[in-house]
């Protein structure tokens, strides 16, 4: 009886562990057969326009240490993609601080190009910061994309 019991609450343990592995994982993952669209927008405490005039933010898009794509919008709020047309492999999404005297609140949005699945990660940005910084990693497997914030 006891060698039973031991048995059930192993697998019973396993199934708990396994599922809460593959829920965690679909909590960063996106899948899409066009690629994801990334959305970068900051806040420093009035309209979209004073966030603007106030801070000026570059997107990038990294594979390795090499940048591969950027955005870099004087006017307007950053994006760029990551397509089915890249090969597999783990890309970064960083930002540079190319202007401005506060540190904005950002939203970071990703979404599924034809899918719409939209993820959505929030932090500060601090503007003493020189370098580009990893804001995600997004592990790019065929249509599938794993998303890890940094």
């Amino acid at each position: 009886m006891k060698l039973k019991l031991a048995i059930l609450a192993a697998v019973t343990g396993m199934a708990v562990i396994m599922s809460c592995n593959k829920d965690g994982l679909s909590e960063r993952q996106i899948t899409d057969t066009d690629g994801l669209r990334i959305e970068l927008e900051w806040n420093t405490g009035g309209s979209s326009s004073q966030a603007l005039s106030d801070v000026d933010l570059d997107l990038i898009l990294t594979k390795g240490s090499t940048p591969i794509a950027d955005s870099d919008n004087l006017n307007s709020f950053e994006s760029l993609s990551i397509t089915n047309s890249y090969t597999n492999g783990v890309y970064g999404i960083e930002y540079d601080y190319f202007s401005g005297n506060v540190n904005p609140a950002y939203t970071l949005y990703v979404t599924g190009i034809s899918s719409g699945t939209r993820k959505t990660y929030t932090g500060t940005i601090d503007r003493t910061e020189t370098n580009d910084l990893l804001l995600l990693t997004i592990d790019k497997d065929g249509s599938e994309y794993l998303i890890t914030e940094q």
